[in-house]
């Protein structure tokens, strides 16, 4: 993940437009590196706490009289 000091633990983010995937997480751990090969990154450990389901295109459209 590109860095972001921003995300710590504690934190509940949400995750879009990934499927089954897509949901809030709540973040356990956040390691934060840079090194001069990989640049600025953020490991996260994190758990799901709700499952946002997604719109289908079809859901998305409006209905036609």
């Amino acid at each position: 993940l590109f860095g972001n000091a921003l995300l710590v633990a504690g934190q509940v983010i949400e995750l879009q437009r990934i499927g089954k995937f897509s949901g809030r997480y709540l973040v356990k751990q956040a390691r934060h590196d840079y090194s001069q090969s990989r640049g600025y990154i953020t490991d996260l450990e994190i758990k799901m706490v709700e499952y946002i389901a997604e719109e289908s295109e079809n859901d998305a459209l409006p209905a036609h009289p």
